[in-house]
């Protein structure tokens, strides 16, 4: 309990290694399959028996997945609804490790900098596929904004260069840094109330009361991060996507 940052370490659970490449299953590949599986199961259970008339399970399934298109739409238009099944899998993938990942003892495999850093050059190497196939050379216009001086241009360039190699960056980070920070909290509190519980005297053991009702309101505000930090990483994925799509 005196570690805050125990519950980041990641285990070997089957040691494995090809040559000197080390491809050992660990507490952070576990989490994954299991966020994987789960979801893949709340959507069959969810949409095995469609009806005209839904039941709560496929209005739910479908409210999500209708969220998503929407959000699709409004930020990329009809063009981007071809886009849904890729950025549905990726937020609820999101959405569903950084639930999971709130249960006691659970791994959140989204405080992993090198998850979620795969996650955003996923979505930033599917930019650039997407650009180059569409608009092949002129994408590169999306550096040079319309109407600026020409004399402004080898400052310009560069700056919009940059800021577009640090989306992936700044994405991964920020969904990183909100789940790590949240969880060292909680643990944090939750020490004071052991502490409290078990070293003061029995007078004041009534104060780990404090720490405990602290930990149960930091726990709904940290779903409520959770579930906001999911729609973040996914509206900027679709804003990112629309960017080079409609390179004006």
């Amino acid at each position: 309990m005196s570690d805050p940052l125990h519950q980041f370490q990641v285990t070997k659970i089957l040691d494995c290694s090809i040559g000197t490449i080390d491809i050992s299953f660990t507490k952070s590949s576990l989490y994954m399959v299991l966020v994987t599986a789960l979801i893949c199961l709340a959507l069959h259970v969810g949409t095995k028996e469609k009806k005209l008339i839904p039941s709560i399970k496929q209005s739910l399934c479908e409210m999500v997945f209708e969220f998503i298109g929407k959000m699709i739409s409004g930020q990329i238009g009809r063009e981007g609804m071809r886009y849904v099944p890729y950025i549905f899998t990726l937020g609820i993938f999101v959405f569903g490790a950084n639930v999971i990942g709130l249960t006691p003892y659970a791994f959140t495999v989204t405080s992993q900098i090198i998850v979620t850093f795969t996650l955003a050059m996923m979505v930033f190497l599917g930019m650039n596929i997407v650009g180059f196939s569409r608009h092949g050379m002129e994408f590169f216009k999306m550096f040079c904004p319309p109407g600026v001086p020409a004399f402004v241009m080898p400052i310009i360039v560069p700056v919009e260069f940059i800021s577009y190699l640090i989306k992936p960056i700044s994405l991964a980070i920020r969904l990183c840094a909100n789940m790590t920070a949240g969880h060292i909290i909680l643990k944090m509190i939750a020490a004071a109330s052991v502490f409290c519980a078990t070293s003061c005297p029995d007078v004041l053991k009534t104060l780990a009361i404090g720490p405990v009702a602290i930990n149960v309101l930091l726990l709904g505000f940290e779903l409520f991060v959770a579930i906001l930090q999911a729609y973040i990483f996914t509206i900027l994925s679709c804003i990112y996507l629309n960017g080079v799509i409609h390179l004006e």
